[in-house]
């Protein structure tokens, strides 16, 4: 595909993600309408433990100097925990549609895009799910229920993964295929 029609379709469209695609992940994910609710239902007590979520998360990132590095200044880090409790409302909103998608999907091309590794990427998720697994087990009041969030959450926490590492794959593909065409205009340059 040329370069310039990408500008035409949404990052789904370039991915081919569509519904279908979507009800075929969570299928495969078991994540089902009652994983939904019980997410939703989070929602409530969790959004004012939100800000403590995220100091916690970026206290921990800032510790590690490959990612303080690329965060690198306060306005950048202030925009981050905005963005970030967005995320987490996001992840317990009860709504997993196309729009949800495509957010999930320009995190992964921004991470991308701005150096972040798969290995930084998945270090980070995991500390942000054992922060969000620790909060539900201490505000949750039923065992049961409790372990069925657990459960929802890691199960969306990988669907998310999906489309985040879906992006970044296109993104390394799209760039083999750009290097290989400027290898072969420059191999046809010198047989001229």
């Amino acid at each position: 595909m040329d370069a310039r029609n990408l500008i035409h379709q949404t990052l789904a469209e370039q991915l081919n993600i569509n519904e279908h695609d979507i009800e075929q992940r969570k299928i495969s994910l078991s994540f089902v309408e009652q994983d939904e609710v019980n997410l939703q239902q989070c929602l409530k007590w969790l959004e004012p433990l939100i800000p403590q979520v995220v100091q916690e998360f970026y206290q921990h990132q800032v510790s590690i100097p490959e990612i303080a590095l690329i965060i690198g200044d306060k306005d950048t880090l202030k925009r981050l925990h905005y963005s970030m409790s967005q995320y987490i409302t996001e992840l317990f909103s009860g709504s997993y549609d196309m729009d949800y998608v495509a957010k999930r999907l320009q995190i992964g091309r921004i991470h991308q895009r701005i150096g972040v590794t798969p290995k930084l990427y998945l270090s980070g998720i995991n500390r942000l799910q054992h922060l969000l697994e620790d909060i539900i087990r201490d505000y949750s009041e039923d065992e049961p229920q409790t372990n069925q969030i657990l459960s929802s959450l890691k199960k969306l926490m990988y669907f998310d993964n999906q489309l985040v590492f879906d992006t970044y794959i296109s993104t390394l593909q799209s760039e083999v295929i750009v290097a290989n065409k400027q290898l072969e205009s420059y191999a046809n340059n010198l047989e001229q």
